[in-house]
């Protein structure tokens, strides 16, 4: 991987380089910030993180369009979860996948994001007897989407 496509892919998983350096590198600011400028080859352990990152994404929207595909439709009725901090996530890392997913989802597919309120999550699974998964928060985003109206 070469420091353009380390930007570019930092980029597109909607990774700052702080947190980019600090959950994928480990290491300083600078030093992500030297890869990305060509000054010091990409480690091949960084270069493999972004890959399995990049390749986890593609398969996402591959199924994602192959279901559309086969289904005849598109995702404007699709509502996704858009989380705008990480608390409520596994981790930073997480956190930014999460977006980046969404806002493809959303921008090149149509589909409506959904911004996520723990408060009112909870209370829909204690209301429905349901513990939290992130298939349910899927569920709570089209339940939300459906009676947002």
């Amino acid at each position: 991987m070469n420091h353009i496509e380390l930007k570019t892919a930092r980029q597109l998983l909607c990774l700052s380089v702080q947190d980019a350096a600090e959950h994928i590198g480990g290491v300083k600011q600078r030093s992500w910030e030297y890869w990305e400028q060509g000054k010091k080859p990409v480690p091949d352990d960084v270069a493999e993180r972004i890959n399995h990152l990049l390749n986890r994404r593609h398969d996402i929207l591959a199924t994602v369009q192959q279901k559309m595909l086969r289904d005849d439709a598109d995702l404007k009725g699709v509502a996704v979860v858009y989380y705008t901090t990480p608390e409520d996530c596994e981790s930073v890392l997480d956190w930014r996948f999460s977006q980046s997913l969404a806002q493809t989802l959303a921008h090149d597919y149509g589909a409506k994001l959904v911004l996520f309120d723990s408060k009112k999550y909870i209370a829909w699974l204690l209301e429905n007897g349901m513990q939290d998964t992130s298939e349910k928060r899927s569920e709570w985003a089209a339940w939300s989407a459906s009676n947002d109206k």
